[in-house]
This record gives structure tokens, sequence and C-alpha cells, in this order.
């Protein structure tokens, strides 16, 4: 039991969120049994990750630490993927964007916090390695998260790759400019793609980027519009508290009834847990961005600020991503280090103006 994180407003929301989440489950289960606590583990079971998280690591050393040791793991994910994907398991020939998807939108996403943590430590000039290593670290990250073309995750770089920029001022040409230089190298290589892959990656980008322009022209897209559309509808069925888990979602597609998810965890949320949950979550978040803006500004050292910045804009980027999927279980762990942060530098903060005192 750590008093000191559950002094956090955002914590306090956190945990009446996932307390609703409890209740919806007890809400569920006469009329759905056990498929409550099945349904449950999209939505409530995924938060065991951040109280793991809270109670684990004690300060900013510990999410230090579990940042260094998950780049490493993305790392070792992107290098086995890479390997078993086209070199191990080619049997089945896939078309399309899908001949270069080595790995899923959860793992492209992972990626994309990775390039975003890097290129913020690289503008504020916070890495011990050379220019030459970084840049091409970046521009390997950058061309991975355009190949392999997960939409949601090119809406989650792009915007957290504005909030970089933004937040890095004047430095922000530095990186503007990799950015452009790691486009042109990979349309530059693309003939090697297309050989190696015997797929025109060209055709391939031109094809998913349709969905930016209408959404109605992508199969994937229309699909996800239509499902929003039905779910949202079902929602306002009982709009205050939700209906509780266990029913799972279903809608038509125009020829079959879907039982999956509709992608899309606001809709999700408010479909389960009502506007009380929504409001819950969304104070909670709130505060976690209060907490964690003041822990920004009160952290001496660089590299822990540049932590801070970096935990923001991931849960940012997440935000983008959870418009076409859910809520995973890397948000519930970013706010968790975050809520760390913010201890640290709160009880830092009291501990020195009672010595002023």
């Amino acid at each position: 039991y750590r008093r000191d994180l559950f002094k956090l407003k955002s914590t306090i929301f956190f945990v009446l969120y996932f307390l609703w989440g409890i209740l919806s489950i007890a809400r569920g289960y006469p009329r759905y049994g056990f498929s409550a606590i099945g349904e449950s583990r999209w939505y409530v079971l995924l938060m065991l990750y951040y109280f793991f998280v809270i109670i684990s690591y004690q300060q900013k050393n510990d999410v230090a630490m579990f940042l260094k040791w998950m780049s490493l793991f993305i790392t070792v994910m992107i290098i086995k993927n890479f390997v078993t994907f086209f070199f191990l398991s080619r049997d089945i020939e896939n078309v399309g964007r899908l001949a270069y998807r080595f790995i899923n939108g959860t793992e492209t996403l992972l990626v994309a916090f990775l390039l975003i943590f890097l290129l913020l430590f690289y503008l504020n000039r916070r890495m011990k390695i050379s220019n030459l290593w970084m840049n091409s670290i970046l521009i390997i990250l950058l061309s991975i998260i355009i190949v392999v073309q997960t939409r949601s995750v090119w809406l989650s770089t792009t915007g957290g790759l504005l909030a970089v920029f933004i937040l890095t001022k004047k430095k922000s040409v530095r990186g503007l400019l990799l950015i452009c230089l790691g486009i042109l190298l990979l349309f530059t290589f693309a003939p090697f793609l297309n050989q190696f892959v015997g797929v025109n990656i060209s055709e391939a980008l031109k094809k998913s980027a349709i969905f930016l322009q209408n959404p109605e022209e992508d199969s994937t897209a229309s699909w996800r519009l239509t499902a929003w559309r039905q779910e949202f509808k079902k929602s306002k069925e009982n709009p205050l508290i939700g209906e509780g888990l266990g029913g799972y979602s279903e809608w038509f597609d125009g020829q079959n009834w879907q039982r999956v998810m509709v992608h899309n965890g606001y809709i999700m949320a408010f479909s389960k847990f009502g506007i009380v949950g929504l409001l819950l979550l969304f104070s909670g978040l709130y505060f976690w961005y209060k907490e964690m803006k003041q822990y920004v500004k009160y952290e001496n050292e660089p590299y822990f600020k540049n932590i801070g910045i970096a935990l923001q804009v991931a849960v940012f980027m997440h935000l983008i991503y959870t418009t076409f999927y859910d809520f995973t279980m890397y948000f519930w762990i970013f706010l968790g280090l975050g809520n760390i942060l913010s201890s640290s530098i709160k009880n830092n903060y009291k501990g020195f103006l009672e010595k002023g005192a």
C-alpha cells in the first residue's frame, strides 16, 4: 500500500474507475454469467498492470530502468518478428499491405512509442550515442511504422511528432529534416523492397492511405464506421451507467452479425460503463496530465524531465490509437509510471517547503 501515491487525485479517480468496472462485472453476471468476467479482460483486468506498476516501483530511477528494459524488448520483438515473417514463414504469400505487416497494430504502436522517446531525447541532446547511429535508428523505426501500414498508428505517430516538435520548438527543425530524410530514403529503396517481398510498396501505401481521404472507400475503415454507429446507438439505451459487462458487442455488417468489439475504446467504454465511467476515466486523465505538468516543472534533472515529457506524449498517442482500437496494457503502464514520477516530485517538493518553513 503506497499512501503517497494514493494521495494523487489521478490515482484516486483511476481506482474509482476500476471499482466501477468491478461493479459492472457484478451487474452483468446475473444476466450473462461468466461472460461478464470474460469480457472484463479488455476493460477492467488490464488495470492490474497499472496497480502492479505503482505498487512495485518506488522511485524515478525505477521508471528509467523499466523504460530501458522496455526499449530492449521492443528491439528484440522487431528483430524476431522480422526474421520470422520474411525468412521462416513465407509458405503463404500475403497481398497488399499484409505482405509487409510483420508486426501487428499494438506492436507497431510500441515501435512508435520508442521512436518518439528516442527522438525527444535526441532533440534535447540527452543520448550518449553518435548522431549517425541515432539518425539511422530513428529512420529505421519510422520506416517500419510506414511500411507495416497500420493506419491508426500513422495517426498516433503524427500526433506524437507534432507534440514533440511543439515542445522542442526551435530544435524541431532537426527532427523535421530527419523525418523528411527517412521518407525520402524509404521511397528511394522501394524498388528493392518490391523485389524482396514481391508486392509494390508504393501501390500498397497508396491503397492504405485511402482511408485518410475517404474512410467509406476503405474496407476496414467502412466496417468500423458501421460498427461505431450501431454500438453508439445501442449505448444510448442506458447512457448514464452503461449496460455492464458480459454482453460483448454485436453488430450487423449488412450481411452477417459480427460478435466482435467495434474497435473504438471510447464508444465501448461508454457502452459498458456509461457517462459515469467516462467521467471517472477522463477526470483521472485530467489530473494525471496536471500532475505530470507539475512534475516536469519542478524536476531538476533534464534526463528525468525528458522522461516525464515522453510519457505525456506516449499517453496522448495512445488516446489517438484508442479511437481505432482499445485501451491496452501499455496505456495503464505509462499512467502508472507517470504516477510514480509525480509522487516523487510531490514528496520532494513538500519536503523542500517544510524545510524552508
